[in-house]
């Protein structure tokens, strides 16, 4: 990421987006990037203490975040599901991290019926069909 990201500033004008599961290699981009930077794959998957990790990161580089709306118990698939997570990110983070609001976006995660995990199949349905009993 040290090599990637500084090769990428000399030659790009535009923010970067860091996306990646691992915050130290987040950093390691953070630490070559001038101006504003982005980190996605902000989220709960692996609990708070890395959720926090990633928010105190963007917040000494200054740089905006994207929570996904993914928590302990894995993706939200309900609207209220992912509303739910949203609102406990921004709490925590606009809260208690003292993260600004205006470096927040949200990705609702609204993966294709074509990914090949079964039960991603029914997605394209509306909540009210996606009890089979139903």
């Amino acid at each position: 990421m040290h090599e990637l990201a500084s090769r990428l500033v000399t030659n790009i004008k535009l923010p970067l987006m860091f996306d990646s599961t691992e915050w130290e290699k987040m950093e390691a981009g953070l630490q070559h990037a001038g101006g504003k930077s982005i980190l996605n794959s902000t989220n709960y998957e692996d609990g708070v203490p890395r959720f926090s990790k990633v928010i105190g990161l963007a917040k000494h580089y200054g740089a905006s975040v994207v929570i996904g709306t993914i928590d302990e118990d894995g993706m939200a698939r309900t609207a209220d599901g992912k509303f739910a997570i949203a609102k406990r990110a921004y709490e925590q983070a606009t809260g208690e991290l003292s993260f600004p609001a205006s470096d927040i976006f949200f990705d609702p995660l609204a993966l294709p019926i074509s990914t090949g995990i079964e039960e991603d199949r029914r997605n394209a349905l509306g909540d009210h069909r996606r009890n089979p009993a139903n």
